[in-house]
């Protein structure tokens, strides 16, 4: 997900920003880094994991006791003015190191607690990772569905590498106006980006499938 430049620069293709990144810099999402030429992204970096029982998103909180396992990262793509986790995308939270054993075993933990899906919060710049983890996690038995929550601001890179381990697409579509998207999450370009993106997610797992209690188990849900 980078590709090589002169000067021992980097060009990042995790999300739709695709950082420029000098030696020695960090990327907008404050985690992916160019270490003497090469990109090195820590796994892990997790600020919380747990059985969520007051998920208020429409479809997935239709009846009491509905449970999403949330897996917040640390770091963000955007950097949005009037974020509600500012300590965790933008501030001093480091969160907890995982690498893909210990994310699969909380996956499957999660599940024989009862969750009714994994969600994951943020994941656009772990996605490598979270991907590796999701496979290992499916052949061992994760069976509940897996939620990809973002920003909407995801490469064509990230999204095919997530295709066929996520079920469910949530993301934001934030602004039309791309002055606003600028001004307040330092998002260029955000409308076209998004709305491209949103597009392959719809391709890859369609309308919205519900199960017999009426909770999403497949699709596509635009928020915002």
């Amino acid at each position: 997900l980078y590709e090589r430049l002169d000067g021992g620069r980097l060009r990042c293709h995790a999300c739709a920003r695709r950082c420029l990144m000098a030696d020695g810099a960090r990327g907008a999402c404050r985690v992916r880094s160019n270490r003497g030429g090469e990109l090195r992204v820590p796994f892990g970096y997790v600020s919380g994991a747990q059985c969520d029982p007051i998920e208020k998103k429409p479809l997935f909180h239709v009846y009491p006791g509905s449970r999403a396992f949330s897996v917040a990262t640390v770091g963000c793509n955007f950097r949005c003015t009037f974020c509600q986790n500012h300590d965790i995308s933008q501030g001093s939270v480091t969160g907890t190191g995982m690498d893909e054993e210990r994310l699969t075993k909380v996956f499957l933990d999660l599940q024989s607690r009862g969750a009714h899906n994994v969600n994951l919060v943020s994941p656009t710049h772990f996605s490598h990772g979270i991907a590796a983890a999701l496979k290992m996690a499916k052949d061992q038995g994760l069976t509940i569905p897996v939620v990809y929550n973002s920003n909407g601001y995801d490469s064509p890179e990230t999204l095919e590498r997530m295709s066929g381990l996520v079920d469910v697409y949530m993301p934001d579509l934030k602004y039309r106006d791309d002055r606003l998207a600028i001004r307040y999450s330092s998002a260029p370009s955000y409308f076209e980006r998004a709305t491209r993106a949103i597009l392959e997610m719809s391709r890859q797992v369609g309308i919205p499938q519900l199960d017999e209690a009426g909770v999403m188990k497949k699709g596509l849900m635009v928020r915002h």
